[in-house]
């Protein structure tokens, strides 16, 4: 990563981080461990509801104290993926049996909602992306998923673009 100028020096990224965050007013960083992945939250202005916590030992991390010798390493943990997207998977597998959406939509359906995370931006192009899917199946799956009220739309992020509905 130096070699490539990605980098200008080991150890400096998330204390320089802090650093700029802190000067321009916002909120400490927030560290999640997601499976085998580490993932940074940085909220803008519009989110801060406290003071940011830069005097604090911890770095913005949510524990009152850094727990570096403990399994979690001071880091947030999660609920599952599928705990959250439960719900969803339940009102696609009602919708087959109303018949409200055919096997074969509901499996595209439920592949889109496995592939994206709850919060992530989903249109027509990322299903194409992420699944490989053509630009009418994308459409059909992403009208499902609007008819099924499983979808959010998001706004300024471009026209048809969603994020998964939590319930």
């Amino acid at each position: 990563m130096k070699a490539y100028s990605f980098v200008k020096e080991y150890g400096e990224g998330v204390d320089r981080m802090c650093k700029e965050l802190e000067a321009v007013g916002l909120q400490a960083p927030e560290y999640r461990l997601n499976a085998f992945m580490l993932q940074t939250t940085i909220r803008n202005s519009t989110l801060i509801d406290k003071k940011p916590r830069f005097g604090e030992k911890n770095h913005g991390l949510v524990d009152k104290k850094p727990r570096f010798g403990e399994e979690n390493h001071g880091l947030v943990e999660e609920k599952s993926r599928v705990d959250h997207k439960k719900p969803l998977f339940q009102v696609i597998d009602n919708a087959v049996c109303n018949k409200i959406l055919t096997p074969t939509i509901s499996g595209n359906v439920k592949e889109i909602v496995e592939a994206f995370d709850m919060n992530q931006i989903l249109g027509r192009k990322e299903v194409k992306k992420e699944l490989g899917y053509g630009d009418y199946k994308a459409g059909k799956a992403i009208e499902a998923m609007q008819l099924l009220n499983i979808v959010i739309p998001v706004e300024g992020k471009g026209k048809g673009k969603y994020i998964l509905k939590e319930m």
